[in-house]
């Protein structure tokens, strides 16, 4: 394979990681309204989306610097898929317990991508893209794990208030 057409699949990565950066933004933010009766989730999910628009920033100069341009009909997707997911839990009770497991579930896939991305980095010997990549991972692991040890306090507290008759 050509360096050139290495190249253009890291782009065509970025891109897709720029646009599940997109969907983070806009999930996290829904997710943190809607704990607000869990004071330290809302918090570490508002911190987490001030990292996302960060990353996103770093992912677009990384494009950028590739001579790339973002993908706007991906970002879009990325909007649409966390606006679809916030609605799949407004019928729902739990919709708390069950928002932080999609939370998790989506963190894990965000450091699944950024996996491959920092191995094609490595193969087309792109090192500044992959130290972004690296450090984008990082911070989400970070954000798994913490998602990780707080799901039995969150579960907990939510079946306390479903005991005392409060809203979850």
């Amino acid at each position: 394979m050509s360096k050139s057409r290495q190249q253009e699949i890291v782009l065509e990565w970025l891109r897709d990681a720029h646009s599940k950066g997109q969907q983070a933004v806009d999930l996290y933010e829904k997710q943190a309204d809607r704990n607000r009766n869990y004071p330290e989730v809302q918090a570490r999910f508002n911190q987490y989306v001030d990292q996302a628009k960060r990353h996103q920033r770093m992912l677009e100069e990384s494009i950028e610097r590739l001579g790339g341009k973002t993908s706007v009909l991906k970002d879009l997707g990325g909007k649409i898929m966390a606006w679809g997911q916030s609605l799949s839990g407004l019928p729902m009770d739990d919709e708390v317990v069950k928002g932080v497991m999609f939370c998790y579930t989506f963190q894990q896939m965000s450091i699944g991508a950024f996996r491959v991305l920092i191995a094609a980095c490595e193969e087309a010997a792109d090192h500044q893209t992959k130290a972004v990549c690296e450090e984008i991972m990082e911070e989400d692991i970070a954000m798994a794990n913490w998602i990780y040890e707080h799901i039995p306090l969150i579960t907990r507290k939510y079946m306390q208030r479903e005991m005392e008759g409060r809203d979850g």
